[in-house]
Order: structure tokens, then C-alpha cells, then sequence
């Protein structure tokens, strides 16, 4: 049977998601709190009823933490769309795809979208990234790096003036091109996300998400 472009779309995105926890795979009694209780940064993890973050166990029980920097580094000079950053994430095995489609949405709804960290990216991070950069229900957006190598560089013949609001320090990106060959500009790493508040929605409905200490309209 020949496997239309469509069809073949449809199979990449479910070997993509085998295995990925969904709100509807949350055990009775488990919930995803999202913390703003920190100067500059959100916190988004597994807890129980009273709010309390769940503790490692196995892989198949919940457990998971993403925290969210409300500047990327070096912003004021490299503001990567008014994105927001991951800084730290840890997750039970399939637990932390769910995590990552909050943290977007949550990223989306307070600024501009999500990056990851931009000069430390583990290979497990790397490849939620990757996932990403393939899912039709995410928007992709690109960034420049420090140079305006995309828009408009300062010696462009052109004289047109640079974009530098799109300018992002692209350090992983380098640095994982070295490693597999990709471009730089062709990385997952090197791109903002953005994602409409459906899983925060799914959560709300089934009364299965905390906030403390933020404000979110959706």
C-alpha cells in the first residue's frame, strides 16, 4: 500500500507520542500544580490534593518538575522574542512530555513562548525538543543569533537596520550542531514555542490542576 504524505504524517506523530502520559493517564488523587511563588521563576510539577510535590518513585508512578525562568539569559541584549526559559527539568520515564506541554502553554499565555536553557541542554531534553519542533499543534518560530545572521546583519549592503528583538544566544545550538551536523539555525534548540491552553483546559475540566501564587487567563 503506498502511504500518502498525510498518512505518513499521521504515523510520525504516533511513534512521536507512544508512550506519552496524557491528563487523562493522572491517577486518582494526582494533580499538576504550577508555583508562582518565586521571584523569577514558575515551577511546574506532579503533586497530591494539598499541593505537596510527589517524591520519585518508579517510572510508572508520576513524578516530574520543570522550572520556567521569566528572562533567558543575557535578555536585555538577546531577548529571544520575550521568551520564556526552561532551567531545570526532571521527569519519571513518559511523565515529562506532559509537564512540557504545560510549561509552553504557560510560557505562551505570560510572554512570548518557550526556549530551552541556552548553554546547557541534556540529550533526554534535546530530543523533547525535537519532538516539538515536529508537532502540528505547536508553533515554531524561529530565532536569529547574536550576529542577525538571519535578518539583517550590521554590515548588510542594504543598509536596512537589524531586528534584534528575534536575536537569541544560540550557544546549544552550536554546540549540537558540532555534534550531529544539523545547523545551527535547523535545531530544535534554536526556536521559540508556542502552544494554545488546551491541556491547561483539559486539567481545569477535570479538576486536576493547583495554582498557587499566579494568575493565568485561559
Amino acid at each position: 500500500m503506498k502511504l500518502t504524505e498525510a498518512k505518513l504524517k499521521q504515523l510520525i506523530i504516533e511513534v512521536l507520542e507512544e508512550g506519552m502520559k496524557t491528563v487523562a493517564d493522572l491517577p486518582e488523587g494526582v494533580f499538576i500544580k504550577i508555583d508562582g511563588d518565586y521571584e523569577d521563576v514558575i515551577d511546574i510539577s506532579y503533586a497530591n490534593k494539598d499541593g505537596q510535590v510527589l517524591k520519585f518513585e518508579n517510572d510508572s508512578k508520576p513524578y516530574g518538575q520543570i522550572s520556567i525562568d521569566l528572562e533567558v539569559q543575557m535578555a536585555q541584549d538577546f531577548p529571544c522574542l520575550d521568551a520564556l526559559m526552561v532551567a531545570y527539568s526532571d521527569a519519571a520515564r513518559n511523565w515529562g512530555p506532559l509537564l512540557y506541554d504545560v510549561a509552553i502553554e504557560v510560557a505562551t499565555l505570560k510572554a512570548g513562548g518557550l526556549v530551552s536553557d541556552r548553554t546547557i541542554v541534556s540529550q533526554d531534553a534535546y530530543n523533547v525538543w525535537d519532538k516539538y519542533s515536529k508537532r502540528d499543534d505547536v508553533e515554531k518560530l524561529q530565532l536569529d543569533n547574536e550576529q542577525d545572521s538571519l535578518t539583517y546583519p550590521k554590515d548588510d549592503p542594504l543598509k536596512r537596520d537589524p531586528i534584534p528583538f528575534d536575536n537569541c544566544l544560540q550557544n546549544i545550538s552550536y554546540e549540537y550542531e558540532e555534534k550531529t551536523g544539523i545547523p545551527w539555525h535547523e535545531s530544535p534548540l534554536s526556536k521559540m514555542y508556542k502552544k494554545e491552553p488546551t491541556t491547561l483546559k483539559a486539567l481545569r475540566g477535570s479538576k486536576k490542576l493547583i495554582l498557587f501564587n499566579i494568575n493565568l487567563k485561559f
